[in-house]
């Protein structure tokens, strides 16, 4: 027998390392992304629940009698816009449009809208408020016409944000028991 002491690993033992980590890799990348794409529709989900919760305390603050309007556009290619007028094109980029979405702050007038674009992959299946695709907030307590949006992601996952006609804004998961740390609707 030799006396030497063997060190290192034998190629067997390398190929056999290298099979077990493809596999774990090939096991773990759906999860991965699901998990990705579910963190991407809580994103969306809470930044529209802060546009919401922006525009009622909006309505709040200005006061007077006339409130403040949100439009929505759902679809792939999304996107909602603040206004004062009971109706407004989100689609509009272009400030000086007739149906562009401008609001007015501290004396200047501006265009105020939100898209998908910086979220792909999530959809926002449906608006349906009390007036249609419009969510209107009063500036006396900040009442609402109460409805709901419905964000879903590639996978099929859902949240929605629901406005209360008393202007409560919250996320909620439909047909869920709780999960992913939001409450069911």
């Amino acid at each position: 027998m030799d006396d030497h002491d063997q060190r290192g690993v034998t190629l067997i033992e390398v190929l056999l390392a290298l099979a077990l980590l493809v596999l774990l890799i090939t096991q773990a990348a759906p999860a991965l992304g699901q998990w990705l794409e579910r963190q991407r529709l809580h994103s969306v989900a809470r930044a529209l629940a802060a546009d919401l919760q922006q525009a009622r305390q909006e309505a709040i603050t200005r006061g007077g009698n006339q409130p403040v309007y949100l439009h929505f556009r759902a679809g792939g290619s999304w996107c909602y816009g603040l206004s004062r007028q009971p109706d407004c094109d989100c689609r509009q980029t272009d400030a000086s449009h007739p149906e562009a979405c401008l609001f007015t702050r501290r004396n200047v007038q501006r265009l105020v809208r939100r898209d998908a674009g910086p979220w792909p992959g999530i959809t926002l299946k449906r608006a349906a408020f009390t007036l249609g695709a419009s969510l209107r907030f009063d500036p006396l307590r900040g009442l609402a016409s109460a409805g709901r949006l419905e964000l879903e992601n590639r996978y099929g996952q859902q949240l929605q944000v629901r406005v209360s006609p008393l202007g409560r804004i919250r996320l909620c998961r439909p047909g869920a028991q709780g999960a992913w740390g939001v409450a069911p609707c």
